[in-house]
């Protein structure tokens, strides 16, 4: 599950803003443009080749929607750090309320 994560966003980084297809042949997603894809594509509306419900599609859409919220993630990931640093704060320490016997 987490190897198909890293594919479907590996997918997004490289062509952001095209439409992406499973590939079986090579075990990832490939652009519509590409030429596999565009075989693929050809192949999934003679009927040759069956769509995967466990690999759909990507629409560049999605891609646009993950590629946001992981930039805006690490955004204010970074700038919570930053801003903690120059506050001159220090994390707080770890403590037990309760002590045991």
């Amino acid at each position: 599950m987490i190897r198909d994560m890293a594919r479907i966003a590996a997918e997004c980084v490289k062509e952001p803003g095209k439409a992406s297809i499973w590939s079986a042949e090579r075990g990832e997603y490939v652009c519509v443009t590409s030429e596999e894809g565009h075989i693929l594509l050809i192949r999934l509306k003679d009927g040759t080749a069956r769509p995967t419900p466990t690999h759909p599609p990507i629409s560049p859409q999605f891609k646009l929607v993950f590629l946001t919220a992981a930039i805006g993630t690490l955004f204010f990931v970074v700038l919570c750090l930053v801003l903690t640093l120059i506050a001159g704060k220090e994390p707080p320490r770890n403590h037990r309320p309760y002590s045991r016997k």
